[in-house]
């Protein structure tokens, strides 16, 4: 059927799958292009629901395929902005952030000493969660 259209745990194992590249920097690469397409079709779509998971397998994945901070941060940062505008922000996708990028996570306005409060994230970046999906007051791994 032609109209039928990936959902986001469809998306969210490609993803991870992408994650795990395995036989060299080619098949990294090419893992990468892959995910971001899979971003770029999560953002863009309506068919494909966004969820806190598939943000969070996003950072964790491109932690996996792209060693280089610098080069990483521009992705991760697209990543994060797309989660805040989805309204889908929890406390497991600030973890991916602080360790995929922590120098952008210690810049976020209410991580203070490397941790933050759930209920100090902006109402507006988590809106589309469930009450019970924000998660608890969580410490980020320092690394």
């Amino acid at each position: 059927n032609i109209d039928m259209c990936p959902n986001d745990i469809i998306i969210s194992t490609l993803i991870k799958c992408c994650g795990f590249a395995q036989g060299g920097e080619q098949a990294k690469t090419e893992g990468l292009k892959v995910l971001l397409r899979c971003f770029s079709d999560v953002t863009a779509s309506k068919h494909i629901g966004q969820s806190p998971s598939t943000f969070y397998i996003l950072l964790t994945s491109l932690s996996r395929l792209v060693g280089d901070d610098a080069k990483r941060r521009p992705m991760s940062a697209s990543i994060f902005q797309a989660c805040v505008k989805a309204g889908q922000l929890n406390a497991a996708v600030l973890n991916a952030l602080s360790e995929c990028q922590p120098e952008l996570y210690v810049k976020l306005p209410f991580v203070v000493n490397g941790t933050f409060r759930i209920e100090d994230i902006p109402s507006e970046w988590s809106k589309n969660l469930p009450h019970d999906n924000r998660g608890n007051r969580r410490d980020a791994r320092k690394k």
